[in-house]
């Protein structure tokens, strides 16, 4: 971001320039109309070169071309230095060392090489002070410079920022996953001890029992005690389903994870490890759905998330979950600061957002903004599983 506001100053900057050697040239008394117009011609056609150079050939990535352009922008402003030799024209030589630095990956050495060897070309040609011009020439490349190491600085902090975002996502993930492993491993634990507890409590009331139901008329003695035997079976097997059952109720609880609290719990992992600012709306009505349903939503805010990140560079989220008026619908509005893109070209992340949806039977749409922004919308049918929490 801080990178496209730099250019977009670059090039205001630019018209600045342009529109004062205009008047610089309207106003040189040695300059005849004819003259005047070839010239403004002229510095017309450097800007549709820069133009179709920036927007044009640098997205194809035609590296020959574009610095074939470039020299010819270097050589051309050259010339209305040499003509001019005025304060903006100085200034405009100056842009070309910006692009140079600024607008690409590498520093062309020959491209640099040209353009310092056309300066001291104009300084010789001029009669300027070679020791003065040539100090300011330094300075402005130094400035230039230690400008692009440092946004080369943030560019990699801001990297490693994502990676160790998508780092906390994924343990996030993680520990979920692993939560429900152990959720199953206790369920499984609990049922073996149910089985192992009261099917030999079963056994052994049903054995004693018989046992009095023989002995009642011969052996009363023995039958009572039997009896009594099958009552102390009886009561301990109680006492062990009531223990299981608890546990289950403290286990449904603890599985009873609220899809707001995970959403939160995903925001303030994020917060945790960057400057990112999040708004949440959610309604407590969504609570009721069912937890397949949750789960999808969840798993859509959080790859919306990750991708505005990732392919935006988003600073900021706007996230909506919402029943409609109607009491059918789920809507889930994911909205982000990012880049905005002309043409949406669907990730990895967009698709399983797409897919994740089609088997709730909901519909999803993907949209940008003019200058900034992404947004995520998606409509899910309400199906209500009375409270039950996140699987």
């Amino acid at each position: 971001m801080n990178l496209v506001k730099t250019n977009l100053t670059i090039w205001i900057l630019r018209i600045v320039v342009v529109l004062t050697i205009a008047i610089d040239m309207l106003s040189n008394k040695h300059f005849t109309l004819s003259k005047f117009f070839w010239l403004l011609f002229g510095l017309m056609l450097i800007q549709l070169n820069d133009l179709l150079r920036v927007y044009v050939l640098k997205n194809r990535s035609n590296n020959g071309l574009y610095q074939l352009s470039l020299a010819l922008s270097i050589l051309s402003i050259a010339l209305y230095v040499y003509l001019l030799d005025s304060f903006a024209t100085n200034i405009y030589y100056i842009f070309p060392i910006f692009e140079m630095f600024m607008g690409a990956a590498t520093v062309r050495l020959w491209l640099l090489a040209l353009h310092a060897a056309v300066y001291l070309a104009l300084v010789y040609s001029l009669n300027n002070s070679l020791q003065d011009t040539l100090l300011s020439y330094l300075a402005t490349l130094l400035v230039v410079f230690l400008f692009r190491q440092n946004q080369l600085e943030k560019n990699k902090v801001k990297s490693l920022n994502e990676e160790l975002l998508t780092a906390n996502i994924k343990l996030l993930e993680n520990a979920r996953q692993l939560r429900e492993i152990t959720i199953v491993k206790e369920r499984t634990d609990i049922a073996q001890e149910l089985h192992d507890n009261l099917g030999h409590s079963l056994v052994a009331l049903r054995m004693h029992l018989e046992f009095a139901g023989q002995v009642l008329d011969n052996r009363p003695d023995r039958s009572a005690e039997a009896i009594n035997k099958a009552l102390d079976i009886s009561q301990a097997a109680m006492s062990s389903l009531r223990k299981a059952v608890s546990v289950l109720k403290e286990d449904a609880l603890s599985r009873g994870v609220q899809l707001q609290e995970s959403i939160n719990e995903l925001i303030r992992s994020m917060k945790m490890v960057s400057n990112l600012k999040f708004d949440l709306h959610f309604d407590p009505a969504c609570e009721e759905a069912l937890p397949a349903l949750k789960d999808g939503i969840y798993r859509t805010v959080q790859e919306a998330v990750t991708n505005g990140l990732k392919h935006g560079q988003a600073e900021r989220f706007w996230i909506s979950i919402a029943v409609d008026r109607t009491g059918s619908m789920i809507k889930v509005l994911v909205e982000n600061d990012g880049a905005n893109c002309t043409s949406i070209v669907k990730s990895h992340g967009l698709r399983g957002i797409e897919e994740r949806i089609r088997l709730l039977r909901g519909t999803v749409r993907f949209s940008s903004g003019l200058s900034s922004g992404f947004t995520i919308a998606a409509d899910l049918p309400y199906a209500a599983g009375k409270g039950e929490g996140m699987k």
